[in-house]
Formats: structure tokens, sequence, C-alpha cells
């Protein structure tokens, strides 16, 4: 089991219906509130305030619109290796697993993996979780033939991160499908996919409240 959260948060269960999947999962009840808290343990100067908000501790519409995207095209996750970086609660891996695919969570704030286990328990899905850092850590687990991210381009560095990252982890062939709620930077990683061996498509969804793109690439052979 992990351990103590970094603050004692207020917490929801919400009900979501998506893809085909019926969940119960664990929330934040109010994120304002929680990065208050968090601001009061920290020096608001400091590197690891951003670093550790709890922003992954909603449900976001791209991660609704990824899995929304996936049933629509019948995707068979099967005999297939998953990564999810910047995973959050993890909707995603939640349905790969659901459909027996297999399926690795990442991601860097310390406090996922508590809100993680809770919701594997309430929901009777489980999958394993990697604390880890796509942006600084080098990927030393087995590489991916499927990567899955959503809406993880939210600073100016972000499209050439995530693009290194997943050169080290996918492998030749292997496929991402990253969802975006139109950031501004969400043109710069397109153009830098291409730019790096990749090829694929976008295609606009529905989230939760808003539509999201979905890229569909592949690295080539």
């Amino acid at each position: 089991m992990s351990k103590k959260t970094i603050i004692p948060y207020q917490t929801r269960l919400k009900s979501f219906s998506v893809g085909g999947l019926e969940l119960e999962i664990l929330t934040i009840e109010n994120l304002d509130r929680a990065i208050d808290q968090i601001c009061e343990l920290l020096d608001p100067n400091d590197p690891l305030s951003e670093d550790l908000s709890p922003y992954f501790g909603l449900v976001w519409d791209s991660a609704v619109g990824l899995i929304t995207y996936l049933n629509e095209i019948s995707y068979h996750p099967l005999n297939r290796k998953h990564v999810e970086i910047g995973c959050g609660l993890a909707l995603p891996s939640f349905w790969i697993a659901k459909k027996n695919g297999e399926i690795l969570a990442t991601d860097s704030h310390p406090d996922v993996q508590w809100f993680l286990e809770k919701n594997q328990e309430q929901n009777e899905i489980s999958f394993p979780f990697v604390n880890w850092n796509w942006r600084t850590e080098f990927w030393s687990e087995k590489k991916a033939d499927v990567i899955l991210g959503s809406d993880i381009l939210y600073e100016s560095r972000h499209p050439k991160d995530v693009i290194l990252s997943l050169k080290s982890m996918l492998n030749k062939g292997g496929r991402l499908f990253l969802s975006d709620p139109g950031r501004g930077y969400l043109q710069t990683f397109h153009d830098e996919l291409l730019l790096n061996g990749f090829k694929g498509t976008t295609h606009i969804v529905q989230g939760l409240t808003q539509e999201i793109f979905v890229l569909d690439f592949h690295l080539r052979d």
C-alpha cells in the first residue's frame, strides 16, 4: 500500500459512464482548496510547489475523450503492452485493464498511487503503477507497444520533452494515442511528431463538457 498523502484531501466519490465502462472514482472534492493547502506547506517560489499541485485529482475532459475515441474505433488492447503517461486518476488505464489489456500507469505526483489504490479497490480492477516523471527521468521499464496520454502538453517545454520520452519507451511501429483540449502547444507537438519519425491522424471527439482532439500516431519502423 502507498504511504500517507501530502495533505488530508477532502474527497468525493463520483460515477462515470464512458466507452462502455461504469466506474466509481474517488476524486478531490475542492481542487482550489487542495492547491491552497499544498502552497501553505511549501514556499511559493519552490519549484516543487507547482509539481505537487494536485491537478491529478479530477477527471478531465481529455481522459474521457481518449476513452471515447478508443471505444469508437473498437480498439482491442490484447497482446500489446500499454503505458499511460501522466495518468492522474488513470481512466484510460481502467478502460484498458477492464478489456484485459496489459497496462502500466505512470505519474510523477506522489499522491497518485494512493488514489489509484482506492479506486482499483472500489471498482475491482487492478493494474500496476510506477511513479515516474517523463520530463526528467530515463525510461528503464520494458518498451511499450502503445502509449496513452491525456492533457499533458501544458507547458512550452512539454512537446519536445514528450517526444524524447516517447522515442525512448515506444517500440518501432508502436502506437501513440494522445488527447488534448486544444492547448496552445498541441500544434507544436503535432509538428514535432512528424519531424521525429511519427505519422498519423488527428480526430475530434466529445469529452465531458467540450470537444477533445485525439492524435492517433505510429512510430515508423
